[in-house]
């Protein structure tokens, strides 16, 4: 079952399509019907790691990367690459 995500990011009909050491990816719908990622990290021991990746994807800004859309606690709101 997947965590209750952040209200104000209105994803719905999440799968879960991955489990990894460090996280759980569901693809859901944004509100206009567009996919996107969420990711969950796990309570791993280096998970500053992981969430140095997401301040990448923000200075990144979707140039060679996926766009961070939100971030919540351990929880992101990723662009759907295909």
């Amino acid at each position: 079952m997947p965590p209750v995500f952040p209200a104000h990011w209105h994803v719905s009909q999440p799968v879960l399509i991955a489990d990894t050491f460090s996280s759980l990816v569901w693809k859901v719908s944004l509100p206009d019907g567009t996919p996107a990622i969420v990711k969950g990290l796990k309570p791993i021991e280096d998970i500053a790691d992981e969430l140095r990746g997401a301040d990448y994807l923000v200075c990144r800004n979707g140039r060679g990367a996926v766009r961070l859309l939100g971030r919540e606690n351990n929880l992101m709101l990723l662009e759907y690459a295909g």
